[in-house]
């Protein structure tokens, strides 16, 4: 129960306030994932287009995912659904976006730990 109510307050916590999201459009490497103190790295990449279109796949190829993403300001949530549906689909909050440096957090449902996951833009 204190560790749910502590990761509730690092969301609120880490929350970006004035984000430019205009910052987003581009292609980002995943640099790596962070859960439970445990780093991976990944070779994948996320390309954000500013009609809300969203491409996803391996660094070196063709973009092979392909889906929506959207932006709730108020809450710092982004929203990525791919087409057909992904079981990695959902919410995520926003925890840092700068030029070149996007962070997003997620929890798993029936977790406890948020999943941090950290992008560089290509």
């Amino acid at each position: 129960m204190i560790k749910s109510i502590l990761l509730a307050l690092s969301l609120l916590i880490y929350t970006p306030y004035n984000v430019d999201i205009n910052k987003l459009i581009g292609t980002w490497h995943i640099d790596k994932v962070i859960y439970m103190g445990k780093e991976k790295t990944e070779s994948k990449f996320l390309e954000f287009l500013e009609d809300g279109k969203l491409q996803a796949g391996i660094i070196g190829e063709k973009a092979s995912k392909f889906g929506k993403w959207a932006y709730n300001e108020k809450d710092s949530i982004l929203t990525l659904i791919s087409i057909p549906k992904r079981v990695n689909d959902g919410d995520y909050k926003l925890l840092k976006l700068t030029d070149d440096i996007l962070i997003l957090g997620v929890i798993t449902e029936g977790d406890t730990d948020m999943v941090e996951i950290h992008l560089k833009k290509i």
